[in-house]
Order: C-alpha cells, then structure tokens, then sequence
C-alpha cells in the first residue's frame, strides 16, 4: 500500500518520542562494544569520539547483515555531535518543501544559523564508502564544503 508523505509524516511524529528515548542506551551500548573508557561520555562529548569510531570501523568490510545496525549508531551518534557542538535537537522536520521531509534531523540550532541536517544520510555515505573509510573526514567534508563553523 502507497504511504502518502502526510502518513509517514504521522508516523514519525507518533514515534518520534520513543526515537528520543532508544538514542541515548543505543550509543552507550555502541560505545561499550567498541571498548571506549567511559562509554557514557560518548553522549555527553561526541566529539572526542570522531577519532576513535573512525578508526574502529575504518578498515572494516560492511556486511550488506549488518548495514543497519551500523547506520543507526553512526546516525545516532553524528546526531548527538550536531547536539553538543552546535547546540540543536532532534525533531522531525515538518516542512513540506524540505528534502529532509518527515525525516529525524538535527536542528534549532542556537550556534549556527542551518535549518538542520540529517544525521542518518551522513551516516549513509559513510557506511556505504568500501574500506579504508574515513568518519573524521567525511564530517570534515561535510562541515567544510557547507559553511558550517570550524571545531
């Protein structure tokens, strides 16, 4: 059956709560999984984790398996760097004419003037790149090449 973008719009409103909530045991189980001291930092201090995910997942080959699994993290956690660095939130974009229309993003920014950015499409292209990939710089890239303000 054909979802009109008013019903997943719906939908992801109706989820988005429970979306908030999985986020924050989600990324400190990540963290754990991937040995990191304090794992609970990686929620309060994304940032001084770029490195460390990078490095772990940067020679590894993706299973189309475990794709998904991967991608949510990442997504999760490029979201919660957005959060820290420039201080913004999560919402669900409910602008029609946006492409990110009805998506999770990150936005409300108060130290940057962007309408927001989609944490789950950067998480994409890096999942996506074959190995060797490069969290730190295709963040990079991406905060470069439009405008947003330099770490």
């Amino acid at each position: 059956m054909f979802d009109s973008s008013g019903d997943v719009l719906e939908r992801r409103l109706q989820e988005f709560e429970s979306f908030r909530k999985e986020r924050l045991p989600v990324l400190h189980k990540f963290a754990e999984v991937l040995g990191f001291p304090d794992p609970h930092l990686i929620l309060l201090k994304p940032a001084q984790f770029v490195s460390g995910v990078s490095d772990f997942f940067s020679n590894q080959v993706i299973e189309e398996g475990d794709r998904v699994w991967l991608l949510t993290r990442v997504g999760y956690f490029l979201g919660e760097f957005f959060i820290c660095v420039y201080d913004g939130c999560w919402k669900v974009d409910e602008d029609v004419g946006s492409r990110t229309f009805s998506r999770y993003i990150v936005g409300d920014f108060s130290l940057v003037d962007k309408y927001g950015v989609d944490p789950f499409e950067l998480a994409a292209l890096y999942v996506d790149t074959p190995a060797p990939r490069s969290l730190k710089d295709q963040l990079d890239d991406f905060l470069n090449n439009n405008g947003w303000p330099a770490l």
